[in-house]
């Protein structure tokens, strides 16, 4: 028959038993480690919180600034001088004046070259070459 031989501990060996230092030592680790990852989520949270209102500060100056420009848009519209000016569009000026505007289907005129920059280089020709051009036609 085999023998099947039992291993003991020596006998100054001591088993290791959780005492309640050891236990509350663990808890105080998981709670703290707990604390630490709420306060890390909320920290993000709240950066993400600062972002946003960075955000919508950005939006709102844009905002803003676009209307302050509508409303100095619609002081103009609604001036007198601009509003004699489109009257007289219409043929509404002052007595005396006549109306004057081009026929259906004229040509484009010309584009207009902003302040410093290169003028095109087909602009118009010599005076009288566009007087006898309006009057005669090409």
């Amino acid at each position: 028959m085999p023998s099947f031989a039992v291993a003991l501990p020596p006998p100054n060996a001591r088993r290791v038993r959780p005492s309640r230092v050891h236990v509350a030592l663990v808890i105080g680790v998981f709670i703290g480690f707990w604390v630490v990852l709420a306060f890390g989520r909320t920290m993000g949270q709240l950066s993400e919180a600062t972002q946003r209102a960075a955000i919508v500060r950005a939006e709102n100056a844009e905002l803003t600034s676009r209307l302050a420009g509508a409303q100095t848009e619609s002081a103009l519209l609604q001036s007198e001088p601009y509003l004699r000016f489109e009257a007289r569009g219409f043929g509404m000026g002052e007595p005396g004046e006549r109306a004057f505007g081009l026929t259906p289907g004229a040509p484009a005129p010309a584009p207009v070259t902003p302040l410093g920059g290169t003028p095109a280089t087909t602009g118009p020709g010599a005076p009288l070459d566009n007087w006898l051009r309006v009057l005669f036609g090409d």
